[in-house]
């Protein structure tokens, strides 16, 4: 941390840095916290249940690690803190399908421009129209992996 606020770009580097909230919308999307909490813990489980290639998946494991959603509960192994108990899918507060890729997040963000009609959700658990999607999605690759395309 002391190197992000001295380094090049300093603290200004620091703030404007998107890896991390784009990396907890793509676990948000992927919904990893659900697939670990049902017990796929590991690297190679959650690849083959997410169908992501497994290097990439393994950066962003990683990633969140750092970030305090995820911590490594052994050789291999990932669990959740408090912080990725919030992405789950029956989480309380209802927060995964506002920062999925692919849900909800998308609907303020189109209403903003004029590419789609606006759709602005009467409440966190109204689902989007696919009306109000922006064009953010994550499609099947040739091999069955997805890949994020904005």
């Amino acid at each position: 941390m002391a190197e992000e606020a001295t380094g090049w770009g300093g603290r200004l580097w620091a703030a404007a840095d998107l890896v991390t909230p784009m990396a907890i919308r793509v676990a948000a999307t992927l919904r990893l916290a659900d697939h670990i909490a049902a017990g796929r813990q590991t690297t190679e489980a959650l690849t083959a249940v997410v169908a992501a290639d497994r290097d990439a998946l393994g950066r962003l494991l990683g990633h969140l690690v750092t970030a305090g959603v995820l911590s490594r509960a052994g050789a291999g192994t990932y669990s959740l803190t408090d912080l990725g108990e919030q992405l789950r899918d029956d989480d309380p507060e209802g927060v995964r399908p506002w920062i999925d890729l692919e849900g909800l997040s998308a609907a303020p963000i189109c209403a903003l421009s004029t590419c789609c009609t606006p759709f602005v959700p009467a409440s966190p658990r109204s689902r989007a129209s696919s009306a109000g999607r922006s064009g953010t999605t994550l499609r099947p690759t040739p091999g069955g992996q997805r890949r994020l395309t904005l």
